[in-house]
């Protein structure tokens, strides 16, 4: 097979493939479901929503509620705001809640100074959550200098603690 043969059979096979699978996202967060009854905002699959992030459900309502600046409560598996809210708008705060708690998390995770953390693995982490990559540089250099400052201060400490036990000849 020539390289011309092969440029054509990948070429049909693009062309050949859905559209949902082409255009498919790494990490996709379900869309919000509810309705507005008077004037407040239902959303029924709030609870699915912040289970499916792995988030705990309390402190992502005080996330959504204060970036809505709207009373609210959670009873029953479904989120009672008390104002009306675009579907729309609470999407968008709920990107921005992945997009500040994922690279928090993922700085965290390549801070952490032990087997399988590093940049290599947050790297393969932010291309799944879908970071940008300034995002990810900016993560990993906080990432680096946390791993550093803890490094030290672990090979200092033991220094330290050798030189308190043995005795020096």
């Amino acid at each position: 097979m020539t390289i011309a043969d092969y440029k054509k059979l990948l070429k049909k096979t693009i062309e050949e493939l859905p559209e949902s699978v082409s255009e498919r996202s790494r990490f996709e967060i379900p869309k919000v479901k509810g309705h507005i009854q008077g004037n407040n905002t239902i959303i029924t699959n709030f609870k699915q929503i912040a289970k499916f992030l792995g988030r705990d459900e309390n402190h992502f309502l005080k996330f959504i509620l204060k970036e809505t600046a709207a009373p609210g409560k959670f009873s029953r598996d479904i989120l009672i705001i008390g104002r009306k809210v675009s579907a729309e708008l609470i999407n968008e705060k709920i990107h921005k809640y992945v997009d500040k708690y994922g690279l928090l998390g993922v700085s965290i995770f390549i801070g952490i100074p032990l087997p399988g953390s590093g940049v290599y693995s947050g790297a393969l982490g932010a291309y799944l959550l879908g970071i940008n990559f300034k995002k990810f540089l900016i993560a990993s250099i906080i990432g680096v200098l946390i791993a550093g400052i803890l490094v030290t201060i672990i090979s200092l400490t033991g220094v330290e603690m050798f030189e308190l036990f043995i005795k020096r000849i």
